[in-house]
């Protein structure tokens, strides 16, 4: 019998939690009635694990995902972000599937072999995901290419659930600045959009205060103060 040795996939955010990092304008530091992610059957962590315990050691590999409820998008060609430890290789398989466990998509993804919160985005090439529809994702390290089974390599995987854009967000998000953008996110519930787009800000702009005090609020809330000060690569 094979012993399974769990690789962490945190990442957890309470429904109140959302709102503690819109910290970007002075209208948000008010407070503000923020939407819970849509909550499904699925569930949104799901941990995820590896037969193989020399490939990470006691390093984790953690999925930015929410906790107990399905994260929402309202991108056909949502991104997932994901901290990946310095022992990870330098290639990786996503896997995209439905909700009955049918493969939509599956690529091989190249990391830079550094540690730190990485990003994979859907590509326009597919069919991009349907409204109101369940899926599953799984984050797969290769940590031998040449193995046969693969079945041994470390992977996280969650689910994310997308939903139909309110017409009313939709023309504020085309009448705001980005740093805007991640507060009307939040308050919409649409965890993967404004997790993306902070992050995007922060690497445009990573000694910007206020882009810094949010992302650490948003990943201390989640409790994961262990990467906060993590790269985004």
């Amino acid at each position: 019998m094979h012993r399974m040795k769990t690789c962490t996939a945190i990442v957890g955010v309470c429904v109140t939690s959302i709102a503690t990092f819109g910290l970007l304008t002075p209208a948000s530091a008010n407070p503000v009635s923020v939407k819970p992610p849509v909550v499904g059957a699925p569930g949104g962590r799901v941990p995820g694990g590896t037969r193989d315990p020399g490939c990470l050691g006691n390093q984790s590999l953690m999925a930015l995902v929410p906790l107990s409820t399905v994260g929402s998008t309202a991108a056909q060609y949502p991104t997932f972000l994901l901290s990946v430890p310095s022992a990870a290789p330098k290639s990786a398989i996503f896997t995209l599937q439905d909700e009955s466990r049918k493969l939509v998509y599956k690529t091989t993804v190249n990391l830079s072999g550094k540690a730190g919160i990485t990003s994979f985005q859907l590509p326009k090439s597919m069919a991009g995901l349907k409204i109101g529809k369940n899926y599953r994702w799984v984050f797969s390290l290769v940590c031998n290419a040449q193995a046969p089974d693969q079945s041994g390599n470390p992977f996280v995987q969650g689910w994310i659930k997308r939903v139909e854009m309110p017409p009313t967000l939709a023309q504020q998000l085309q009448q705001t600045s980005r740093r805007d953008r991640v507060t009307l996110y939040q308050n919409a519930g649409l965890w993967y959009d404004a997790l993306a787009t902070l992050a995007e800000l922060r690497r445009t702009d990573p000694n910007d205060r206020a882009l810094k005090t949010a992302w650490t609020n948003l990943l201390n809330s989640a409790g994961l103060n262990q990467v906060v000060t993590n790269p985004l690569l």
